[in-house]
């Protein structure tokens, strides 16, 4: 019965053991948890200034095109 959910000599079996060992690992060491948050913050940083120029440029086209009227 449980011979069908261990079954090693399946290679994907193998390869979804050590991919779900790894993440395993990786998710629980508060380490890489704090690297993970860290890249997290900054890459929201970056992304929200982003929206804050795209917004200004907005801002930027009416302001010109209302002179223009």
């Amino acid at each position: 019965m449980f011979s069908a959910y261990f079954n090693f000599s399946d290679p994907c079996y193998l390869k979804g053991f050590f991919v779900g060992a790894g993440l395993t690992f990786l998710l629980t060491n508060s380490t890489i948890q704090r690297a993970i948050v860290r890249g997290t913050v900054n890459l929201m940083s970056v992304v929200q200034g982003g929206v804050e120029e795209v917004k200004e440029q907005i801002k930027d086209i009416k302001s010109e095109m209302s002179q223009k009227e």
